[in-house]
């Protein structure tokens, strides 16, 4: 009997310092939630979210949990916000907002879906343009191609005609040195003098020639 008494006593004292220890914390809360509730206002939802993480740290009320939720849609984290409304109902199946956060649940996994969608459209989206840019860069390498072998072309015809040139250069050369000095004006001109020089002395000496001796005189050599 006195065994039960004393644990009685106990079970007693420990549900009232468990009691008291709750108030304590509540009240500990009590100024986070405040400062949370007015950041929440003006829309620092930012600063409402640490406030309300430090009350529900020191006080875990389910309410706080729900509090948390809004915060986290508002700042558009939908699977943040997912994560606090389904605590909230599991904490508070009969909550009478219930209608009320299940329908936030199913804004927020639309927006989480809609976001989903958005990257995935975004992925192809630049796939595409990685694609486009792949193709232009190709097109502008070949075009860069293309100019490089016309230029070489242009380069080699160009070599082409200079080496014909120079070929054209060395038989102009060569017929000229194997005519040698036949092929000088001035040769000719003396060749053409000398000629000229010979043939009149071998005319004078031609037209010179013995006259037979006349008379009485003997042989008369006259020119």
């Amino acid at each position: 009997m006195r065994t039960l008494l004393l644990a009685l006593t106990i079970a007693v004292a420990s549900a009232s310092f468990a009691s008291r220890a709750r108030a304590d914390d509540k009240a500990d809360a009590r100024p986070h939630v405040a400062a949370a509730d007015a950041a929440y206002k003006v829309g620092k939802f930012d600063d409402a979210l640490a406030e309300y993480s430090k009350a529900y740290a020191l006080y875990p009320a389910p309410p706080i949990l729900f509090n948390l939720g809004q915060c986290e849609m508002n700042l558009k984290h939908w699977d943040r916000a997912i994560f606090f409304y389904e605590g909230y109902l599991r904490a508070r199946p009969d909550a009478k907002n219930r209608v009320l956060v299940e329908d936030l649940l199913r804004d927020a996994h639309a927006a989480l879906d809609t976001e989903a969608h958005e990257r995935e459209a975004k992925r192809i989206e630049d796939e595409a343009t990685a694609a486009e840019k792949a193709r232009n860069a190709e097109a502008a390498r070949l075009r860069v191609e293309a100019q490089l072998a016309q230029q070489e072309e242009a380069r080699a015809a160009a070599e082409h005609m200079r080496l014909a040139d120079e070929q054209r250069e060395l038989v102009v050369i060569r017929e000229r040195d194997h005519g040698g000095i036949y092929r000088k004006w001035w040769f000719w001109s003396i060749v053409g003098t000398a000629a000229i020089a010979a043939g009149a002395t071998t005319y004078y000496f031609a037209a010179s020639k013995t006259v037979e001796p006349m008379g009485s005189l003997g042989g008369l050599n006259r020119q």
